[in-house]
C-alpha cells in the first residue's frame, strides 16, 4: 500500500499484535522502530530494532498495542503533535475494506461468540477465519485472501478505529471493565460504541439486550438490529425457540449459552447462513476452556474453572448459573470496578469467598459485612481453604472478575493452576 512505503513508523509495543504490525509495515516499506519498555534498547529481530527513545517528531506515524495506555510518554507527544496514531487492528483495516468482514466486540461473551460464528460459518461450508483480540493479530492475515473474516474488536482495539470496512458488527453488552483504563463507565462504553462507525453503509449493527436498552441514544447511525431475549426486540428467544422476522424456530435440546447463540445466529444469518443450518451447526461447537468449566466432581463437591471471568459482571453470571451453595475464589489484578454489586447478586447464593491477588484487601473491605472473606497468598492455599469450608452438594467455583497478570501469565494459566490444585486435593479425599 503506498501510503506506508518510505513512512516512518515507530510501533509502540511489541507484543504479539506489535510484532505482527511492524512486520506488515517492514512489507509495505516502511522504515520502523519499535519502543517496549519491557525489553533492552537494541533488541533486534526480523529487522524490527527496538529504541529506548524515540524522536517522535520526525515520525510519520505511530502504532500503538493494545495494552499501551494512552498516557506512555510516546502515545502522548504523538497526540500533542498531532502524528497518526493508530493501532494494530486499525492498520490492518485498511487493507480490509474489499473483503468480507464482521467484527464482534462487547465486555463478556465476545471471543466465545468469534469462535461459535467461525464454527458454524466453516461447517457449513463457507471458509471463515477467527482474528482479532481472539488471538491472531489482524495483520498477520494481510492478504486476507477469500475466507469471511471474523474479528473479535476489544475496547482498546476500538479506540483508534474509525473506517466503515465490515460489513456487520455486533455488541453483545456493556458492563463495568477496565475502569482502570477509562476515567468513567461512559468513556469505556464509548470505545465500545465506536463499531458503529467501522460499519459499512449498507451494513448492519447488531446490539444485545443491555446495549439497547442502557446505550442506544449514544450509537451513531440507524441501521441497528436489535436482539436477546426481549420480545419487543427484531431477533429474541424465549430459552426454547427463536423468533426472527415473523417466523420462529425451536432450538435443539443440547444448546447452552442461548445469549451466545443468538448472537451467533444472527450474524450467521446476515451472513446468508439458512436457519435451520446455522442451528444444527452451534449444536456442535464445542466452547473454549476455563469459561464456566466443570473441573471434577468429588466427595460430593463440584469444582468450576471460570478463570476468563475477568469482571465484576462475569462473575456474577457464573454465580447465578449454580445450583447448590458456592464457595467463590475470587481476585487478582484491580480494575477499578467496585464490588460492591456482588452482595446483592450473591445473596443466598455464596455462603463464604477467598480473596486472592492484588485485590483480596479491597475485596475484603468492600464484601466483609455481608460475607465471610478470607485471604490466601496462593491458588493452592485458595483451594484448600475453599474445600474446608464448603457442604456436601455446593460448589467451588473460581471466577475471579479480575485480570489475572499478578500471579499468573494469564487467565489461561490461572485456570489450568485452579485445576491442577483441585484434582490435587480431589485425590488425597479418595
Amino acid at each position: 500500500m503506498e501510503e506506508f512505503c518510505g513512512c516512518k513508523a515507530c510501533v509502540l509495543g511489541l507484543g504479539v499484535s506489535g510484532r505482527s504490525a511492524a512486520n506488515l509495515l517492514k512489507e509495505q516499506g516502511a522504515d520502523v522502530v519499535a519502543v517496549d519498555d519491557t525489553l533492552e534498547s537494541g533488541f533486534h529481530e526480523s529487522g524490527i530494532t527496538v529504541v529506548s527513545q524515540v524522536n517522535v517528531e520526525a515520525l510519520d506515524m505511530v502504532v500503538v498495542s493494545p495494552g499501551v495506555p494512552p498516557e506512555h510518554p510516546v502515545y502522548r507527544q504523538a497526540r500533542e503533535l498531532n502524528k497518526t496514531i493508530m493501532g494494530e487492528a486499525s492498520l490492518a483495516c485498511r487493507f480490509l475494506k474489499d473483503h468480507t468482514a464482521v467484527a464482534i466486540t462487547g465486555t463478556n461473551g465476545k471471543t466465545t461468540v468469534t469462535l461459535l460464528v467461525t464454527h458454524i460459518l466453516n461447517s457449513c461450508g463457507r471458509k471463515a477465519c477467527a482474528i482479532g483480540n481472539v488471538g491472531t493479530p489482524m495483520s498477520s492475515q494481510v492478504p486476507f485472501g477469500q475466507q469471511v473474516m471474523v474479528v473479535e474488536l476489544s475496547s482498546y482495539q476500538l479506540e483508534t478505529m474509525d473506517q466503515p470496512v465490515f460489513d456487520a458488527g455486533m455488541i453483545l453488552n456493556i458492563t463495568p471493565d477496565h475502569l482502570d483504563r477509562y476515567p468513567s463507565m461512559g468513556a469505556y462504553a464509548e470505545a465500545k460504541l465506536r463499531l458503529g462507525s467501522c460499519i459499512k453503509e449498507s451494513g448492519i449493527l447488531y446490539t444485545g439486550n443491555h446495549v439497547e436498552k442502557m446505550w442506544r441514544q449514544n450509537i451513531r447511525g440507524n441501521n441497528i438490529h436489535s436482539f436477546g431475549s426481549d420480545k419487543s426486540f427484531d431477533t429474541w428467544s424465549d430459552g426454547t425457540s427463536l423468533f426472527f422476522d415473523g417466523s420462529s424456530l425451536k432450538l435443539p435440546e443440547n444448546l447452552s449459552d442461548i445469549d451466545n447463540v443468538v448472537a451467533a445466529f444472527v450474524l450467521c444469518r446476515h451472513l446468508g447462513l439458512e436457519s435451520s443450518d446455522i442451528l444444527a451447526a452451534a449444536a456442535t461447537f464445542e466452547k473454549p476452556p476455563h469459561r464456566l468449566e466443570q473441573v471434577i466432581l468429588a466427595q460430593g463437591i463440584t469444582y468450576w474453572d471460570d478463570s476468563k471471568a475477568t469482571n465484576i459482571d462475569s462473575a456474577i453470571r457464573a454465580v447465578k448459573a449454580m445450583k447448590g451453595p458456592v464457595v467463590l475464589i475470587a481476585g487478582g489484578v484491580h480494575k477499578g470496578s467496585s464490588y460492591e454489586p456482588w452482595i446483592e447478586a450473591f445473596k443466598e447464593r455464596v455462603v463464604h469467598i477467598v480473596a486472592i491477588g492484588e485485590a483480596a484487601g479491597i475485596i475484603k473491605e468492600q464484601l466483609s459485612q455481608a460475607f465471610t472473606v478470607e485471604v490466601e497468598d496462593s491458588m493452592g492455599d485458595a483451594v484448600r481453604a475453599a474445600v474446608a469450608v464448603t457442604p456436601k452438594g455446593g460448589n467451588v467455583l473460581l471466577s475471579p472478575g479480575c485480570a489475572s497478570f499478578d500471579m499468573f501469565r494469564n487467565y489461561s494459566h490461572r485456570g489450568d493452576e485452579f485445576c491442577k490444585e483441585v484434582k490435587l486435593v480431589a485425590c488425597s479425599a479418595c
